[in-house]
């Protein structure tokens, strides 16, 4: 209803006559305006304010000031604090004549002001606590503002500052601003949270400080510090958050890691201990690593090295650096550093070249002497034999030789074939044997017979003997038979 009023209305003032109408009432009001200030009398009790806020004339609130007023008139102020806005206040001082009162009666030629302080209100605006406040200050007076460095809130959590929205000096802890206007002055702040970083070996870790809520940290740790030697060292392991709430770690495994501060934390870089672990032979390195402690070890040494193929090599004895290490494969657990060397014999080839077989051929401890054994006859056929000649280099004929081994030696036995007399004699010695068997049986003799003969002989034997035993040269008597016979005479060899 009142939209379809407005816009008749508007529809009406596009008139000409009605613009005539409009134009006439605004001379008037302005004839009026002049009049109205030429009505004031400078010459008769002229009282005005400061501040332009009307006065209380008898009780009645003047239209305007300044303004005349009858001799004996009771002329107040509207009170000591007077507000324009809710940011905007007059504050009564006193009046022109020095006095303080609220009323005067003004019976004297002149002009009587009411004198007031101008107030704005200024509100300091802050996250941070303790810093938030509103004043009322003089309008256009310079106002000096400071505030700290930092404010904490707790332990781990502070407030940094970072500038002032307005005023002379924006970015300085001190500040001044003239407010004209009610105003708001915001003070800006960071807020920041402590993270506090440990090491479990004692390692000094860089990082430990105050970060801005939000920002991205970045941690190095280092990889590895120094022990008690040079031979030991503490191995960085990983990133463990240890506060609550936690950091959320991004990488933790690794040295250098990054997460977003947003709350006090409190991280500790892990580290475990190593030792060094070596291990070598004559031919290299076999095992050189950083063990952690308590971790299980294996090293392993070739049980055989070939320096030349058949020839020369080297055969595992022992470690060297550790007692009683006897096998080339060895494990445990590292409690400490491990220096270890593979020792090893070495051996040559000894070849010995005989037809017939030998001992002591084979791989020998190099420097060494070794006895080398070859047969020295071998029967080759029932009538021949092989004969030792000699073993190369060494004395002729001679079975054994010891040789000195300082390099893969290679010996040759050298043997002739002969005719066998020894087992020719054996077979002749069984052949006659056998042939008087023969003969014997065929004649049929009898083995008392034999016997008998043997012992006759056996007897002429001693007889024989007895008498060339006697110091002269008679002729022995010959004994005779219990009947008076000779005794029988030694057989002679058949013919």
């Amino acid at each position: 209803m009142h939209v379809f009023q407005y816009a008749k209305f508007r529809g009406a003032l596009n008139r000409p006559w009605a613009r005539a109408f409009v134009l006439a009432i605004g001379l008037w009001a302005l004839s009026l305006g002049a009049a109205s200030a030429q009505q004031i009398d400078p010459n008769g009790i002229v009282v005005t304010t400061s501040s332009g806020l009307p006065l209380l004339v008898d009780g009645i609130e003047s239209d305007k000031v300044p303004t005349n007023v009858n001799s004996g008139a009771s002329v107040c102020t509207p009170g000591t604090r007077v507000y324009k806005s809710e940011g905007e206040r007059f504050i009564f001082k006193q009046w022109s004549t020095g006095s303080t009162d609220e009323c005067i009666t003004p019976t004297a030629k002149g002009t009587y002001r009411a004198v007031y302080a101008h107030e704005v209100l200024l509100l300091v605006k802050s996250a941070a606590p303790g810093v938030q406040k509103s004043m009322w200050v003089t309008y256009g007076s310079p106002v000096q503002l400071k505030v700290p460095d930092a404010i904490p809130e707790g332990d781990q959590t502070r407030y940094r500052f970072q500038g002032w929205s307005d005023g002379e000096t924006p970015f300085d802890l001190s500040n001044t601003i003239a407010p004209v206007k009610p105003t708001v002055l915001e003070v800006k702040w960071l807020r920041e949270y402590y993270l506090q970083v440990e090491s479990g070996n004692g390692t000094d870790v860089p990082g430990t400080g105050w970060y801005a809520e939000g920002s991205n940290v970045v941690l190095k740790a280092p990889d590895t510090t120094n022990g008690d030697s040079d031979q030991d060292r503490w191995k960085f392991t990983e990133w463990q958050p240890t506060s609550y709430p936690t950091a959320v770690i991004q990488n933790a495994k690794t040295s250098t890691t990054a997460f977003a501060m947003q709350a006090p934390y409190t991280v500790r870089a892990a580290y475990e201990r190593q030792y060094l672990v070596q291990a070598s032979s004559p031919f290299g390195t076999l095992k050189r690593d950083w063990i952690s402690s308590g971790q299980e070890v294996i090293i392993e040494a070739p049980p055989l090295m070939d320096v030349v193929p058949d020839q020369d090599r080297l055969v595992f004895k022992r470690w060297d650096g550790m007692d009683g290490l006897l096998s080339p494969k060895i494990s445990g657990k590292a409690d400490k550093p491990i220096n270890i060397t593979a020792i090893y014999d070495r051996q040559v080839m000894l070849k010995v070249n005989s037809p017939n077989g030998a001992t002591g051929d084979g791989w020998q401890k190099a420097g060494s002497v070794v006895t080398v054994t070859v047969p020295g006859s071998v029967a080759q056929m029932p009538l021949l034999k092989s004969n030792l000649v000699g073993i190369g280099g060494y004395p002729s004929g001679q079975s054994s030789a010891q040789v000195l081994l300082n390099e893969p030696t290679t010996l040759t036995a050298t043997y002739r074939t002969e005719p066998d007399f020894a087992m020719i004699l054996l077979l002749l010695g069984i052949a006659a044997i056998a042939a008087v068997v023969v003969i014997g049986m065929r004649r049929r003799w009898r083995i008392d017979t034999v016997r008998t003969a043997f012992r006759k002989r056996a007897t002429t034997v001693l007889i024989f003997r007895a008498i060339r035993r006697q110091p002269h040269h008679e002729t022995p008597e010959l004994p005779t038979h219990r009947n008076g016979a000779p005794l029988p005479q030694p057989l002679g060899r058949e013919r």
